[in-house]
């Protein structure tokens, strides 16, 4: 089915592939301009520079590469002297570079020199836009290297994008020719020498043991004297049958049936390693050396460490809790562990029977009998293609699947995946959203929050692409496929390291909170804005504390008054303070009356809601509890209103 699916996309790939080279070579443009504007606004502060200009100048020789990389000319120099770019591979050594340069030139945005204030708003936004946009074509690179190529086939998604719905036809067509020719070359020019000089020892070793001289004759039959068995290195072929070359390796080495095996695929040279070191060093050492700088300044001005936060509390806790169980579901006697194959139960290889597995088998099974799920897993079992998927996806697969047959490997990875692969990745997820939440663990678990779900989706697309893609049978010993050993089962062994790699994820994920919750390392001082938004909600704290306390001095006041012996002791206080003050020109008048001296010249009191008629019945009758109302609760609610008003007013005493 994937290979019809691919089939099928070769025809539309000729002009999606075109449509991204084109976009490709805008982006590379736009690295150049972006990379000369850098260099134009390049500060000047320190002697170093010239190593940050000489960065900017090998970024624009890296796209102008590349550019040139893309285009239709040169084809047998790539293909010659860089073959990962050449047309035998995909866009992935297009891709990386392109991604590593749209992350340089978005990393230096990050000074004051090259601000929007700094550059301009027009060449930030071509700076901002060559970042963005590379690092989004380098994805779709990668991509289009897996949708539109062809590994059985030897096609890659260059040769899509050359030849379109005939690049399968076109690129076994070259395979054959190649073939052709290597074998339509002389024997004497295609035949290694390993050892010369041991050949020529043995030479001589047989002409000094050789007792009498020896005369060739001449062919039995002079007409025939370009006949094959005359040439040099013939004898007489009387009764020999020349073997058909059909069934040479070299007419076999690239057919769908016989993958290439490791023994075969070319190896990495050193200029292959040149190539690679060309490509990436320009980018790579400079970055290098400029994060090596930043970590040993924010190592010196980094503050004293505190102590841990009681949000950050919070997500170590979570934390704590899932490590611990993605560790006990990594035991292989937990109940949840999946089941081992059954050839390692049984101790069985690939060439055993499948009535002989059974048979041990049921001796280890409960009164020597076979489970219903023993039963139906046998039925399926009797084909090869069966047991190599059984080791891949494990049991459940292979009996429960309604849509898989075996003519489609890929649907039992279809049926595989959602449940076993996709499931606990999204609970991983859910989890790292909760511990990295503001709300819940606070802002220094918050900045960890985009680093880490990236993290666990790439962790969560490799472990898909690996169940996908990797069989076990292939990547086995020798003796396991001669039929000797027991084979691996990678459902079993990765279902088991899956919850240890959740453990570990999450270990490194608690260490970064930690260390950035207490500042030991990771810290980054607040922006302006965060000041700002921090003095105003301390501002804005303050004034509420104060706007309680007045309400509670009302309160308080109210109290006071309405209470006879309180208004007494209250009234004694102020006459005591005016006795104080008597010198004060604000009491020398006549009018001492109306501070209350008690000899009735004082004002009438206002007249109080609290003196109505009305108002005092209902007061009467909520005391008596008439009024539904719960005295008892009342009384605790109004002594926490007292005690946290009056909180320290006993230590100022």
């Amino acid at each position: 089915m994937m290979a019809a699916l691919k089939e099928s996309l070769a025809g539309p790939g000729f002009v999606i592939l075109n449509a991204i080279r084109v976009i490709n070579i805008i982006v590379f443009l736009d690295l150049i301009a972006a990379s000369v504007v850098m260099l134009i606004k390049i500060s000047l502060l320190t002697s170093f520079f010239f190593f940050e200009a000489v960065s900017h100048v090998v970024a624009v020789g890296v796209s102008i590469f590349l550019i040139v990389s893309e285009l239709p000319v040169y084809r047998g120099y790539f293909d010659k002297n860089w073959p990962l770019l050449g047309q035998d591979s995909g866009f992935i050594t297009l891709a990386v570079p392109m991604l590593m340069l749209g992350v340089g030139v978005l990393g230096d945005l990050n000074t004051k020199a090259t601000s929007q204030d700094a550059l301009g708003l027009a060449f930030w936004r071509i700076v901002l836009s060559a970042g963005i946009l590379a690092m989004i074509m380098s994805v779709v690179n990668v991509a289009a290297s897996f949708v539109f190529a062809d590994s059985d086939l030897g096609v890659s998604a260059r040769h899509v994008r050359v030849y379109g719905a005939v690049a399968p036809q076109k690129v076994m067509t070259r395979s054959s020719s190649q073939r052709t020719f290597q074998l339509s070359v002389k024997k004497e020019e295609t035949l290694p020498t390993y050892s010369p000089q041991g050949t020529l020892r043995r030479q001589m070793s047989m002409r000094q043991n050789t007792r009498f001289p020896l005369k060739i004759s001449s062919p039995v039959d002079p007409i025939n004297l370009n006949d094959a068995a005359s040439s040099k290195y013939s004898r007489d072929s009387a009764g020999v049958t020349i073997p058909d070359i059909s069934h040479h390796p070299a007419m076999h080495a690239a057919q769908p049936d016989n993958p290439p095996t490791t023994t075969n695929l070319p190896a990495l040279t050193r200029y292959s390693l040149k190539s690679l070191f060309i490509f990436f060093a320009p980018i790579i050492i400079p970055r290098a050396i400029n994060y090596y700088r930043t970590f040993r300044v924010s190592l010196a001005t980094r503050p004293a460490p505190r102590p841990l936060p009681q949000d950050a509390t919070r997500a170590l806790n979570v934390f704590f809790f899932t490590i611990t169980l993605c560790l006990c579901l990594s035991l292989p006697f937990n109940p949840h562990a999946p089941h081992q194959s059954i050839f390692t139960l049984t101790h069985s290889r690939l060439s055993t029977s499948t009535d002989t597995i059974f048979a041990r088998l049921a001796r280890l099974r409960p009164n020597e009998t076979l489970t219903p799920a023993d039963t139906l897993l046998k039925s399926h079992f009797s084909a090869a293609a069966a047991r190599s998927l059984y080791l891949r996806f494990g049991p459940d697969a292979i009996t429960n699947c309604l849509f898989c047959s075996l003519d489609s490997p890929s649907s039992y990875a279809f049926y595989y995946i959602p449940f076993h692969v996709l499931v606990p990745h999204l609970l991983h997820l859910a989890v790292i959203g909760l511990v990295t939440s503001a709300a819940f663990a606070g802002l220094d678990a918050s900045k960890w929050r985009s680093v880490f779900t990236m993290a666990a989706i790439g962790f969560a697309l490799v472990d898909a692409y690996v169940m996908l893609t990797y069989e076990p049978l292939k990547f086995a010993s020798a003796a396991v496929r001669a039929g000797v050993a027991v084979p691996p089962s990678s459902y079993y062994q990765i279902g088991m390291l899956r919850p240890l790699a959740f453990a570990v994820f999450d270990g490194l994920c608690a260490l970064l909170v930690y260390l950035s919750a207490t500042r030991r390392y990771f810290f980054s001082p607040p922006s302006r804005a965060e000041q700002v938004d921090q003095l105003v909600s301390n501002s804005l704290s303050a004034l509420a504390g104060t706007t309680s306390k007045l309400h509670a001095v009302s309160v308080a006041r109210n109290a006071v008054v309405r209470d006879k012996v309180l208004k007494d002791r209250d009234d004694a206080y102020w006459r005591t303070v005016v006795a104080m003050n008597i010198d004060n020109p604000a009491f020398k008048g006549g009018n001492g009356g109306v501070a209350g001296d008690g000899n009735g010249n004082g004002m009438a009191p206002p007249t109080s809601i609290w003196e109505e008629e009305e108002v005092i019945r209902a007061m009467s009758r909520a005391m008596a509890g008439q009024g539904g109302m719960d005295l008892a609760k009342l009384g605790v609610d109004a002594a926490e209103y007292v005690n946290g008003i009056t909180a320290g007013l006993e230590g100022n005493q």
